[in-house]
Parts: structure tokens; C-alpha cells; sequence
């Protein structure tokens, strides 16, 4: 897969096919109004200050101050585990020793109910409220601790379910575990009810994450303002005082104050409206809701319209839109309605909300987020427009929908106990968001996308040293944030897939339905889903669900099957596989089987293409097999079911390709790029020549389907960027117009054909335009031209081959009609595409231009500043501009998006990964030996392994592809 690889499953960012609360207060006062009018706005802007400023200073000085209680050890017990922590860094704001020593909360006190009470102030970017939680103790203690961030208490208490008050001894903040210590006078017997209340002040910044403030623009240019939530995975606290960890499910309750013209919105249906004091603002009481985790509260205050319908099952299905987009909404309504429907029947398990909202958020980090029953997306991600949109931003709609949806039942109905099991919730939902799509387009052949979009995808992340296994302990929120990437998503849908399979689909449905019944509103590890698909077995079999699986979740990576055929017999030897054997080892992970997997092998002959027989390798080195000694071939991984890649003897490759060559449909489109992959990646690895994977390719002058050809020009991709300023590159051209030559002849720019029709044109005629085929190039320059007089005179599927060729091949005029049609597009699809297009302009001086732009808050929200990093540094011209830029502005973008899940991460890769020499290779290492990477920290040692390897390449292979072309592309 490319090496600029960018992970944005649904949680991830972008529009691209590769991928992606609470309730009315119990407390004797509520919070004071704030005024809202927009004259006496600076006034009070100060006054409040002042007053945060002075509750400020009397909640750091007028705290009890008892002597510490001897609770803080250096090794603590914490939910059955040992935790080693350093305590000479545990000082609490006050200057004293911070007792509890260990990241996770004690398991003494559990919350129960919150009830809370918010008062957002949008125009004064401030809210203020009320928690109550009505907590019990599991354990008996003097003691419990909370989570709190970026809060200010005014004010705390604690007392008995009979009212009587508890006095507090000792009160502590400690910073960097978002922590708050409470030790009470007396011990608390097990089985005693308290309740705890905290009245508490924040602000809305736009930081993306928390409780934060987001702003669109109308049809006429106005901005308007909203208020919305992210909290996954740790920033409820940001938002509310609470106990911010995903085992401590709780029941919410929840009252919000707002503007009489706004709306607010929640996890669960509004109860009730009344007026608040004066009479100039409503505040909303909701219903309660049902068990679920502080990460999956939501809440939302806008001036949005809505789209409205209902599922067989009578739950009300609502699309949020700012006004003028809200018919962009209906697309993302039918497949909402439909997904819902089927995911009744496929999971067994009844939707158990009353409702389900959608809604669009202007400024957003994820791609969407699964909020139980109030799910929130990026406008790309939800609106889709008939007319402006393409066909791949209507799938990334409804696969993103479908993501989403499958959450509320894998992930909200049960939930992961921790985030080392992550990949259970995003794993899992990755897998079924293709299953939801399918069904309401099966002609869009989700299942062979699957292979390109997730399997490849994740094979190559995982063929890195600096990869991490699926469940990884994690402890700091920093640690958490970073294994939202390919190999949590991807690799978990494959492994999944891969069970899938094994089991039957019947068995895996019986399995899944056990495991969501049994553990409803309740938490799971993956050994419990394990079980109860062990469970749906025949009690007689012999294969062990738990332990086939716990070689594909705790170590990383998978290994290579070579098939070595002597005769009829056939020996498979399974390997490690690694891209890069020669790099450092990321040694915090230890493989607990040293690297060998149970492994559910499968294979078909050249005499029984349609059977494929299936074997196990458990935990071994090499199984035989025996086949007809007349096959002509072996082809390994039927369907490419099985996360691993297979080498074969170089016979059995030319056999293969000699096959590809006669009737390339013996193999099913995923496989035969599957066998494009395994083959490039194989070569990369020095484990085959590359003389064999461009022997393979030749037969693409018969291929005409997306999937294999979507493989073929990512591996040839790296291969391009490698030579791409070398002489060959010629050859290389004209090798790749020989290829799509038929193509070029077949396909046209009338966009007819069907949905993965649509996709290769796209690709095969943007293909050709950046390597100057001159009748595409014709072809581009004069739609572009029709374009510049009348937006509506192409097809959505088109517009990047025809911004391709009006701007790489135009001037100053060409790429400022595309920058000023950016700044007015009001349709998110078309915005991206244009931003995109962007990126194509030789000119580096306009690159340069772009990028100071991405700074600029009125030409870029913050979400998208990433993107157009990202796409700087795919110009070749545009890569040493993108890593200067990163150098120059780092504590901004570490600023931004240092604590975010995948953003800075993502900008890392894509400026850094594409580097190929040793000089690139230690400017990168400098550069991050002396910046705190945050969230970014795995993506640095990907990106570095990856020069390395980039570089190795360079020198081992490039003669070898040189002599290869040279020959071929004459």
C-alpha cells in the first residue's frame, strides 16, 4: 500500500475509500443565568472573568488541608494489576503529595446516576454547571478520585442518600493523570449510597475535543455558531466532572439551558421544555438515559433543521443540518433507516433507544462519532448532494453511516471494559460497516472493496517493525489516542473477516448474537466474544476460538506462507513477514508466541478452481499438503480470507502469471489483487525479485475492474515516487499508457457505467493526465474550460481529472478560479475535491502559498489544515515545502491537535514517510529527538522505519527495476 497512507476509517479524517449525558439537576441551587445579548457581551465577558479568577483562588486556598492519608505506594493494585509507577512526580496543585498513584481510578466507588445541569453561554464562549452523582461504595473506603480537565470547581460536597453531609479532609488536583483525590473524615461501609456534587466552570474554545464551539457559514456569507461534544476516548472530563473511564457505565440524566431560537440536543429524547428565570432563555430536561459510558455522552446546541423518519420498529430517525444544507440530508436518512432495520435482524438485538439522530458538525477531528442514539459526523461524512456530489462521496456516506450505526450495538450495548480492547469496538465495526453498505447497494460490490479499503491496508501498516499488536496495554490518554490507526481498524475487521470465514457466517451470527445478549449495557474483553463464539460450535470440535485468535490480537504482525511443491506434495512454511527486516524492533511488544499464528490456510488448484480446501497451521512451522500431481498451479488464500501474504517457488509464480495471462477470471477480482499486493510487497521485502511482480502486471492489459487495478497503482505508486527524478522514469510512463491503453480506448468522459466503473475512470484518466497522455490531457483542458463558465457542466466523478488537467497543466488563472470556487463551495464533497486539486499545480511558489493559507482561520477551518499538509507533500515538487513548513510551525499543529486521536499523527506520516535518503533519514531523527511528539509519537517511528526502508530499497532494488523498464518501456 503507499507509503503516504493516511488511516480514516469512520473515527479517521477525510472523504477517502482507503480509509475509516445527563438530565434535570437534584441540586438545592442551580447555576446563574448568563446573559446572552450580544450588546452587553464584552462587559460581561470581564465580569465573568473576574469571577472564574476569584472562585479560582478561593477553591485553591480555602480546601480543607488535613495531614495525607497513606494511600500512595509506588507499585498499586489496580483492577487485578500491578502498576509500576514513579511517585516523585505525584504533587498535587497545592504543592502536596497527590495519594493515588496509578492512572486508572480505584474501584471502590462506582457512579450510578448523574444528573447535570449545563449552561453554555455560545456567544461568550463559556458554560458553567451543575453534576450531582449518586455514587456506591463497592469497597469500604475513606477515600474515592474522579477525573476532571481544563475545569474550574467553584464549589463541592458530598453527602449521605439520607442528606446528611459528609465532611471532606483532604481535597487534591494532580494535573497530569486529569485526577481528583477526595478523602473524607470516615471510613464508608460497603453498600453506602452518597451523593457527589460539583459546581464547575469551562470554557468553550474550538479545540475540537470536550465541550467545544464550532461555526459554519450560511448561503449569504453569515456565521453562525454552535456548541458540541467529542469525548472519546477521555475528554467528558473536559466537559463535566465524572468518572471518565469505560467499565464505570452509569445512567445520565440531563437539563440544558439555550437561547430561545436555538435547540439542544442529547443522547436520549427531550422530556420536557420550560422557561429559565426571566424569561429569555428555555432550558431542556431529557429523558434518562439507559447504562452506558461517559465517552458516549453527547450533546449538542445549534440552530439546526431537520429531516424525520422511522425505522419498522418505530424509532425515530432524525438528519441535523445547518438550514441551508438540510436537503443534502436525505440520502443520509434512507440509509440510516434501512441500516438500522437490518442491523435488528443481523445482531438479534433490538435498537434499545427510543431515537436516533445524525447530525453534521462544521468543525470536527473524526470522521463521525458513534454517540449513543446522538451520533455526530463531519459534513463530508453525512450530506451528500445529487447533483455536485460523486459516487465516492455517496458511498463514504453511507459507509460511514453504517460504521456508526453498528456501534450502537458493538461498542454502546457492549462496551470494551478497557482501551487495550479498542479494536473491539472500532475492529468490529469496520467489519460490518461493509455488511450494512452491501445491503442496501450490493451492486456497489462492497465485499472485493473490502480487500483494497481494509486487508491490504492493514497488511502493510503491520509489516512494520514499529507496528503495535491489536490489544495493547495503554494508560495516559496520549497512549490511548495512538492506536487509532490502520492496525485497530483494519486489522481488526480482517481478523474478524477471517473468523468470519473460518466458522461459517452461520456460526459467527449465532456467536455474536450470544455475546451481545449476554453482556447488554454491561463491558467485555475479546477472550468473552472469543467464548461465545466458541460456544455457537459443535461442543465435539476441535478448534480453540480463544487460542487461534490470541495469536492474531497480542502480537503484531502476521506472517508469509510459502508454498514450496515438490511433486504432488506441497509443503507451506509460515514466517514472519516484515518489509523491512534490517530495521530496530519496537521492543516494548514481546510476542507471547514468538511469532507464530494459527493459522486457517486455504488454497484452490488450476484443476479445482471453484474448491477450495482448507488446513491449519497451529503454532508451526510447516504443514505438507498433498495436491494432483498434474495441477499446473497452487494458489494460496482463496478469497483472501486470511490476514497473511503467500509466496510460492518461482515456478509456481510463472504458472500463475501464465494463468493471469490466458484468463485472468479464474481468480476473483480481490484475488488477483491480492496476488498484485503480495507479489510488490514481496519484492520489497528481498523475499522475490521484482522481475516476477512486473511480470505480473503485463496481464493488465486484459484487467479491466477497479479492485485489482486500485492495487496495481498503489504498489507501482511507491515504485514512481522511488524513480520519479531518476531518467527511467520515462520508461516507466510508457509502460504504465501501454497498460491502460484498452482502457483508455473503452472508457470515456460521458461518466457512464457502473459504481466501480465510475471509481477506475477516475483513476485511470487521472493516471494518464499526470503523465501527460495527451488526448486525456485535451480532454481535462476543455471540460475544465466548460467548468470555468458552468459548474454544473461535468460529472462529479470527473472533476478530479478535470481539475487534474486544468490545473497541472495551466497557470496562475487556472489554480486562482480553483482557490476562489474553494472559498464560495458550500457543498463539503465539492470542497474537498477542490482542495485536492489544489495540490496539483507545478508551481511550487502557489504550493508554498497554499500552505501559508492552511494557518489562516478564515480560509481554513482547523479540521482541515491536515489535508492540505497532506496534499502539499503528495506533489512531488511540494514534499520538501510540506517538512520545512511542519519544522517551521510544530508547536502551532502540536498546539492543535497534540492530545487529538490520528491528526497529528497523520501529518507526520504524510510529510515524513516519503523521504528515501540517509541525509532525509537523520534531518527527521533530529528534527523529533528534541519535540514532544504527543499523540504522534508511534507515527515518528513509522515514518522513520519507512525512510530507512525507502533508502534500502534505493539501493538494493533500483538497478534490478531500472533493467526490468528499460527493456519494457521502450
Amino acid at each position: 500500500m503507499s507509503d503516504n497512507d493516511v488511516e480514516d476509517v469512520s473515527f479517521l479524517p477525510g472523504e477517502s475509500l482507503h480509509r475509516k449525558a445527563i438530565y434535570e439537576p437534584s441540586v438545592p441551587q442551580r447555576c446563574k443565568q448568563f446573559v446572552c445579548s450580544q450588546g452587553k457581551a464584552t462587559i460581561v465577558a470581564i465580569v465573568i472573568g473576574l469571577f472564574v479568577l476569584l472562585i479560582t483562588l478561593i477553591a485553591a486556598f480555602a480546601r480543607p488541608s488535613q495531614p495525607i492519608c497513606e494511600s500512595g505506594h509506588s507499585k498499586m493494585e489496580q483492577h487485578g494489576t500491578l502498576v509500576n509507577i514513579q511517585t516523585d512526580d505525584y504533587v498535587a496543585t497545592n504543592g502536596k503529595p497527590f495519594p493515588w498513584r496509578n492512572v486508572r481510578l480505584p474501584d471502590s466507588v462506582l457512579p450510578i446516576e448523574y444528573h447535570i445541569f449545563l449552561h453554555p453561554n455560545i456567544s461568550l464562549s463559556i458554560f458553567q454547571g451543575v453534576v450531582t452523582i449518586l455514587c456506591k461504595v463497592q469497597k469500604e473506603t475513606d477515600f474515592f478520585v474522579f477525573h476532571i480537565k481544563d475545569l474550574n470547581i467553584s464549589d463541592y460536597g458530598v453527602k449521605l442518600s439520607n442528606g446528611e453531609n459528609v465532611v471532606v479532609n483532604e481535597y487534591l488536583e494532580y494535573k497530569r493523570n486529569e485526577q481528583i483525590y477526595v478523602r473524607l473524615e470516615r471510613q464508608l461501609p460497603t453498600g453506602t449510597q452518597f451523593n457527589l456534587e460539583v459546581k464547575f466552570l469551562g470554557q468553550l474554545t474550538g479545540k475540537l475535543s470536550g465541550f467545544y464551539k464550532s461555526s459554519y457559514k450560511t448561503d449569504n456569507g453569515e456565521e453562525r455558531y454552535i456548541a458540541t461534544t467529542h469525548f472519546e476516548p477521555t475528554d467528558a472530563r473536559s466537559a463535566f466532572p465524572c468518572f471518565d473511564e469505560p467499565h464505570f457505565k452509569a445512567i445520565f440524566q440531563m437539563s440544558i439551558v439555550r437561547e430561545k431560537d436555538y435547540i439542544a440536543l442529547y443522547n436520549m429524547p427531550l422530556n420536557r421544555s420550560e422557561v429559565y428565570e426571566k424569561g429569555s432563555l428555555m432550558v431542556d430536561h431529557f429523558e434518562k438515559s439507559v447504562d452506558m459510558s461517559t465517552y458516549l455522552v453527547a450533546f449538542v446546541v445549534c440552530d439546526y433543521k431537520n429531516v424525520t423518519s422511522h425505522t419498522k420498529g418505530n424509532v425515530k430517525v432524525s438528519v441535523y443540518t445547518p438550514p441551508d444544507q438540510i436537503e443534502r440530508a436525505h440520502f443520509a436518512l434512507e440509509a440510516a433507516v434501512a441500516i438500522l432495520d437490518y442491523y435488528d435482524e443481523f445482531f438479534g438485538v433490538k435498537y434499545p433507544l427510543p431515537k436516533a439522530d445524525l447530525i453534521a458538525i462544521p468543525d470536527f477531528a473524526a470522521g463521525a462519532m458513534e454517540n449513543w442514539g446522538l451520533v455526530t459526523y463531519r459534513l463530508t461524512a453525512i450530506l451528500y448532494d445529487p447533483v455536485k456530489s460523486s459516487a465516492s462521496s455517496q458511498q463514504w456516506v453511507a459507509v460511514v453511516i453504517a460504521h456508526e450505526l453498528a456501534h450502537q450495538w458493538f461498542g454502546n450495548l457492549v462496551t470494551m471494559k478497557w482501551w487495550d480492547d479498542l479494536w473491539l469496538n472500532e475492529g468490529f465495526a469496520s467489519f460490518v460497516e461493509y455488511i450494512g453498505t452491501d445491503r442496501i447497494h450490493t451492486e456497489w460490490q462492497m465485499t472485493e472493496q473490502f480487500i483494497g479499503d481494509d486487508l491490504l491496508k492493514a497488511l502493510y501498516l503491520d509489516s512494520l517493525s514499529n507496528s503495535h499488536p491489536i490489544s495493547v496495554p495503554v494508560h495516559r490518554p496520549s497512549e490511548i489516542n495512538e492506536i487509532f490507526d490502520s492496525i485497530t481498524y483494519s486489522k481488526g475487521a480482517s481478523i474478524i473477516r477471517m473468523l468470519q470465514e473460518y466458522i461459517g457466517k452461520e456460526k459467527f451470527q449465532e456467536g455474536l448474537k450470544f455475546y451481545l445478549k449476554k453482556f447488554q449495557y454491561g463491558n467485555a474483553d475479546n477472550s468473552e466474544l472469543w467464548q461465545s463464539f466458541q460456544q455457537s460450535l459443535d461442543p465435539n470440535t476441535v478448534l480453540n476460538v480463544t487460542l487461534m485468535m490470541e495469536t492474531w490480537t497480542k502480537q503484531m504482525g502476521y506472517p508469509v506462507i510459502t508454498l514450496s511443491r515438490n511433486g504432488n506434495k506441497v509443503t507451506a512454511t509460515q514466517e514472519r513477514f516484515l518489509l523491512y527486516p534490517q530495521s530496530q524492533e519496537n521492543s516494548q511488544y514481546i510476542s507471547p508466541f514468538l511469532y507464530k499464528w494459527y493459522v486457517p490456510f486455504s488454497y484452490t488448484t488450476s484443476l479445482d478452481i471453484n474448491i477450495t480446501q482448507k488446513l491449519e497451521m497451529k503454532l508451526i512451522d510447516n504443514v505438507e499438503f498433498e495436491i494432483k500431481g498434474d495441477a499446473e498451479w497452487v494458489k494460496g488464500n482463496s478469497h483472501m480470507f486470511g490476514y497473511f501474504r503467500v509466496n510460492y517457488d518461482e515456478k509456481n509464480w510463472k504458472a500463475i502469471i501464465y494463468q493471469l495471462n490466458k484468463d485472468h477470471t479464474v481468480f476473483s477480482a480481490g484475488e488477483r489483487a491480492g496476488l498484485i499486493d503480495d507479489a510488490f510487497q514481496l519484492a520489497r521485502s528481498g523475499r522475490l525479485s521484482h522481475k516476477i511482480a512486473f511480470d505480473l502486471t503485463q496481464y493488465l492489459v486484459h484487467e479491466e475492474e477497479y479492485v485489482p487495478w486500485d492495487s496495481a497503482l498503489s504498489n507501482l505508486g511507491y515504485i514512481e515516487g522511488r524513480i520519479q527524478n531518476k531518467p527511467v522514469y520515462r520508461q516507466y510512463k510508457n509502460y504504465m499508457m501501454k497498460l491502460m491503453e484498452h482502457l483508455l480506448n473503452k472508457l470515456t468522459w460521458d461518466d457512464s457505467g457502473d459504481h466501480l466503473t465510475k471509481f477506475l475512470t477516475a483513476e485511470i484518466f487521472g493516471k494518464a493526465i499526470q503523465f501527460g497522455h495527451q488526448q486525456s490531457v485535451d480532454n481535462g483542458k476543455l471540460a475544465f474550460k466548460k467548468w470555468s463558465m458552468n459548474s454544473s457542466s461535468i460529472s462529479p466523478n470527473l472533476k478530479m481529472s478535470t481539475f487534474r488537467a486544468g490545473i497541472e497543466y495551466g497557470d496562475d488563472t487556472e489554480w486562482e478560479l480553483c482557490w476562489d470556487q474553494y472559498l464560495k463551495a458550500n457543498v463539503a464533497s465539492e470542497k474537498t475535491q477542490l482542495l485536492a486539486a489544489l495540490g496539483f499545480t507545478k508551481d511550487v511558489r502557489l504550493l508554498s502559498r497554499l500552505l501559508s493559507f492552511s494557518l489562516e482561520n478564515d480560509k481554513f477551518k482547523s479540521q482541515d489544515t491536515p489535508s492540505v499538509i497532506s496534499i502539499v507533500s503528495g506533489n512531488y515538487g511540494g514534499q520538501a515545502l510540506a517538512w520545512r513548513f511542519l519544522q517551521q510551525n510544530w508547536d502551532t499543529f502540536y498546539t492543535r491537535y497534540g492530545s487529538l486521536s490520528f491528526i497529528l499523527s497523520s501529518i507526520i506520516k504524510s510529510v515524513a514517510s516519503g523521504f528515501d535518503t540517509d541525509f532525509d533519514y537523520l534531518e527527521v531523527k533530529k528534527f523529533f529527538e528534541t519535540r514532544d511528539a504527543g499523540t504522534g509519537v508511534m507515527a515518528v517511528k513509522q515514518a522513520m522505519e519507512k525512510i530507512q526502508m525507502n533508502s534500502y530499497w534505493m539501493k538494493q532494488n533500483e538497478k534490478e527495476v531500472t533493467d526490468w523498464l528499460m527493456k519494457n518501456g521502450s
